[in-house]
């Protein structure tokens, strides 16, 4: 090992040749004086020589493989030493075992004890446990790593706009769980940045007319089968959400009272009346309650669903809803070859809002009946090309008028509102 001395910023600096970096860079020990240098090649001789005596009791197999996934780590820039530092770094810092699950649990018991809202805490309790049922069965909360959940984000339907709300949601119980010792170091995938990372924002998908038809056509297809799911049990789903742009986090929301136990509330059959339909302020998203007209249209499919069922009391959705609507969707929501039809998130609201508001024109109007601001409105609902008579066609979508006779004639012979709204 020699010493070489070159001038850097008008200093003469000594300096002694390391080895290669893993770009095969010619690495350089720099110091002030040449005596220093003298010193560092003494000492890193002893320490050689002393690495042989070590590696000269060592089992050649266990050496050989080291040396093989050293050799494939370095195509990816690292080396074996750096990643078995990084991983008894993180392991160290683990002070918590448990399941994801649990560690979750802890998470919502924090955010409950810091007095966030419960329509909040259940949406990103529900958000998180949809990832925690993707990983490996048994899988501790330390174990969870960038690729789990790359994996799960990648998997995600809808538009980038829900991946990156999913992001944020496990950002926030992960970067906590790290730093409460559950896990070593913060698992989050780095985020895409500059250009491969913008949204496109604007409008929201909605169904066509003839789409819509479609489906409400289905609920009573699948109904008159009698096979499970039943068409009765999604009905109501569709045409409140359709006809009067209920969010699918209204309908039904787990929350947790101040200590903290949960409990679960539901849009009831007696939140429907001839006035609105009432959204209260825990039910709403935004906290607030709010009225919502219902439109002729929407009174004929409650009508109609109450003269087939004539129990429309209680929750307005059936128990184990998300089992039974995903059942019904991929046995019923199907192309001519039988393959299931693409499902966009809120585009049964969306549709809603878009052909409201090409009927009424009034962003306000609309605004306060889907819980939203006028902006949000505008920016998402707006369509300058959704022409007038396919708004009318939309709302015509009633059961007789849109499906014909062969499937509503239990309405024969009713009034437009009897029945529900008379009991």
């Amino acid at each position: 090992m020699k010493i070489s001395s070159v001038k850097k910023h008008g200093k003469i600096v000594y300096r002694v040749y390391a080895g290669n970096d893993l770009k095969n860079k010619r690495i350089y020990k720099q110091f002030k004086t040449e005596e220093d240098a003298a010193t560092w090649i003494k000492d890193e001789l002893v320490r050689r020589k002393a690495h042989g005596r070590l590696t000269a009791g060592l089992d050649g197999a266990l050496v050989s493989g080291w040396n093989k996934i050293d050799k494939q780590l370095r195509e990816y820039q690292t080396n074996l030493l750096k990643i078995g530092e990084e991983a008894l770094q993180r392991l160290q810092c683990v002070k918590m075992e448990g399941t994801p699950t649990a560690c979750l649990e802890k998470f919502v018991e924090f955010k409950i004890k810091q007095g966030r809202r419960p329509a909040y805490t259940s949406d990103l309790k529900s958000r998180c446990l949809r990832f925690i049922e993707t990983l490996p069965p048994d899988l501790p909360a330390k174990s969870i790593m960038p690729e789990h959940i790359q994996a799960h984000l990648n998997d995600l339907p809808g538009e980038m706009t829900q991946r990156d709300n999913q992001y944020r949601n496990l950002g926030a119980w992960l970067r906590w769980a790290t730093h409460h010792g559950w896990i070593g170091s913060d698992p989050m995938p780095r985020k895409v940045r500059g250009k491969a990372a913008k949204i496109t924002k604007g409008e929201a998908v909605i169904l066509s007319p003839d789409k819509a038809r479609s489906l409400l056509e289905a609920t009573i297809l699948s109904n008159e089968n009698k096979t499970v799911p039943c068409g009765l049990d999604v009905m109501p789903f569709v045409a409140l959400s359709l006809f009067a742009g209920i969010r699918p986090a209204e309908f039904r929301k787990r929350v947790y009272d101040k200590k903290g136990k949960p409990k679960v509330l539901n849009l009831d059959w007696s939140d429907i009346t001839p006035e609105g339909i009432r959204i209260s302020a825990e039910l709403s998203k935004t906290g607030l309650a709010r009225v919502i007209p219902l439109h002729e249209t929407l009174k004929r499919w409650i009508e109609f669903h109450f003269l087939w069922r004539k129990t429309n009391t209680g929750p307005v959705l059936p128990s184990r809803w998300r089992e039974t609507w995903d059942g019904w969707r991929k046995k019923y929501w199907v192309d001519q070859q039988g393959e299931e039809i693409k499902w966009n998130a809120d585009q049964l609201r969306h549709s809603f809002g878009s052909y409201r508001l090409a009927i009424v024109k009034n962003a306000g109007q609309v605004a306060l009946e889907m819980g939203n601001s006028p902006d949000i409105v505008l920016k998402h609902y707006w369509r300058w090309n959704t022409l007038e008579d396919e708004a009318e066609e939309f709302w015509g979508l009633h059961p007789v008028a849109a499906l014909g006779p062969k499937h509503s004639k239990k309405l024969k012979d009713q009034k437009t509102t009897g029945g529900f709204f008379d009991r």
